[in-house]
C-alpha cells in the first residue's frame, strides 16, 4: 500500500526516482515499503505516477535521438 508522506518532517525522506540523470521526487509524493526474503522492512521505492513514467520514457527517447553511438555501444562503454 502507498505510504504518504507526512509535512512535518524536517528532512525529506521521500523515496526519489532516478529521472533524466537526477533524483526526482515522484509526482504523488508517494512510495512503496518493500520487505526482505525474510518479511522485514528493507526500504521504501518511490512509487512513480503516469506523468512520471511518461517523463523517464521521454528522456529516454532524447537520449536515444542525441547520442546515434549510445544505443549500439556495450554496456560497459556506455
Amino acid at each position: 500500500q502507498p505510504v504518504e508522506r507526512s509535512e512535518g518532517d524536517a528532512i525529506d525522506r521521500t523515496a526519489k526516482l532516478f529521472i533524466g540523470g537526477k533524483q526526482v521526487r515522484p509526482d504523488g509524493n508517494y512510495s512503496l515499503a518493500t520487505a526482505s526474503a525474510k518479511g522485514k522492512l528493507a526500504g521504501e521505492v518511490g512509487l512513480g505516477s503516469r506523468k512520471d513514467i511518461r517523463d523517464g520514457v521521454a528522456d529516454i527517447l532524447a537520449a536515444a535521438r542525441g547520442c546515434k553511438g549510445w544505443a549500439e555501444a556495450t554496456a560497459y562503454n556506455r
